[in-house]
């Protein structure tokens, strides 16, 4: 294992959620379910419910898990790349996640274990789009180096939490960054419910920098339940699907300020601030990660560089009605990056969302995004005929129960690769939380 390997002493994992203590294990861009899995198959939080009351047992004593399945049919109906795939595509992905509070089961006080599963079967449109930016951001999970929209299984965090007062946190473990990031109208990288192009969900310029899956550790302060600072060390390099102490690879670190607020005492907003430095790592100009798409450049004889990389980007959403439980609003990102090593120099995405857009249909989702990134024109990648990329997706969620969802989805991308002009992606996914 490299000797930069962080002291592990410090902190709360990117992307730990604005909750209370009991609530912290739980994704920032989903709700907190309810303490009961009971009732009628078409009103309850889960598939399964409460297993005759285990599950609801197993709750009070301080373990949960939580399991969901997404199926994704998608299809380029115009434009892409010619011959790099099927125009069609089927998916299936899952996710389990298995958490337990020490305090609930009468070990100690402020202690939670996070242990996630992830595995995807079938194939993708990523490459037949011929964008840099995926189309399918559920292809992606988990990040298994060289497995881009190829089967895949991979154990992608092994957590542990421990709150020492009511305001500060610390973290170390296989950790997990997919959900950080996130925003209630947009969503995130591990959310199946919001957009599925990544140039939406999320901000590219931390490529090549900020892994799914690595070892590391942070702390979180967190003085009120509108704001919090978060600090994180963790290994450069991939490892989901791989062993992590021995591909431990170069050191990030991670500062992000998030803070919540509420304009004329109603409209919940919010926003995040984020900075990432990265050392120590060996990489390309151009990278093999599946966030984007630029495999068929990879050069392997292109000299390899350990200098350092940084990147700055912003999130930020405002309700203009409502609340996320019913209402929209707008939402934006704004990153920056050094543009070498880094990839992606420049992003931008913005658009809107939110739930309840018809008359008695209260749980579906809906939005309406855009997004545009440039693309390094420093080393390698300045001397390939690459541009820049813009597009835009529409979304309708349909949620037949609490536990179900239909996503009806439509991309159109103006690609930044060669010879490819514009692509067409229309697809459909199909959720169900077990």
């Amino acid at each position: 294992m490299s000797p930069r390997f962080p002291i592990l002493a410090a902190g709360l994992a990117f992307g730990l959620p604005l909750m209370s203590a009991e609530q912290a294990a739980v994704p920032a861009e989903e709700p907190v379910k309810s303490t009961s899995y009971r009732g009628p198959i078409m009103e309850r939080s889960t598939l399964l419910g409460s297993l005759w009351g285990l599950r609801d047992t197993w709750a009070e004593h301080g373990f949960s898990f939580e399991r969901n399945v997404v199926y994704t049919f998608q299809g380029i109906s115009s434009g892409g790349r010619a011959g790099a795939g099927h125009d069609t595509a089927h998916l299936l992905s899952g996710n389990l996640v298995a958490r337990l509070d020490t305090e609930k089961a009468d070990l100690w006080k402020g202690g939670f274990w996070n242990v996630r599963l992830e595995g995807r079967e079938g194939r993708s449109v990523n490459r037949r789009a011929g964008t840099i930016s995926p189309v399918n951001a559920d292809a992606l999970l988990p990040l298994n180096e060289g497995e881009l929209g190829e089967n895949a299984w991979a154990l992608s965090e092994v957590s542990f939490t421990q709150f020492v007062h009511p305001e500060f946190a610390f973290t170390a473990g296989l950790l997990n960054t997919a959900s950080g990031d996130a925003n209630p109208l947009a969503g995130s990288l591990q959310s199946n419910s919001h957009f599925l192009n990544t140039g939406i969900i999320m901000s590219p310029v931390i490529i090549g920098q900020l892994p799914q899956t690595a070892l590391g550790g942070g702390f979180l302060w967190k003085p009120s339940d509108e704001f919090r600072a978060t600090v994180l060390a963790m290994g450069t390099k991939e490892t989901a699907g791989s062993n992590p102490f021995e591909e431990y690879e170069g050191t990030t670190f991670l500062a992000e300020l998030d803070w919540e607020y509420e304009l004329f005492g109603e409209r919940p907003g919010g926003m995040g601030l984020s900075a990432t430095y990265s050392i120590g790592q060996e990489r390309r100009a151009v990278t093999g990660d599946p966030r984007i798409v630029l495999t068929e450049f990879l050069d392997e004889g292109e000299a390899l560089t350990d200098a350092d990389a940084w990147a700055i980007f912003w999130n930020g959403f405002q309700f203009v009605s409502g609340t996320a439980e019913r209402g929209w609003g707008v939402f934006g990102r704004l990153g920056f990056s050094d543009a070498s090593p880094s990839p992606v120099s420049f992003h931008l995405a913005a658009g809107l969302g939110g739930t309840g857009l018809l008359p008695g249909r209260c749980r579906d989702r809906w939005g309406l995004g855009v997004y545009h990134q440039e693309l390094s024109d420093k080393g390698l990648l300045g001397r390939l005929p690459i541009g820049s990329e813009t597009g835009g997706e529409a979304f309708y969620s349909i949620a037949f129960t609490p536990w179900m969802r239909l996503t009806l989805d439509a991309q159109y991308i103006d690609s930044a690769l060669p010879r490819v002009g514009h692509a067409v992606a229309l697809g459909t996914r199909l959720g169900i939380d077990f």
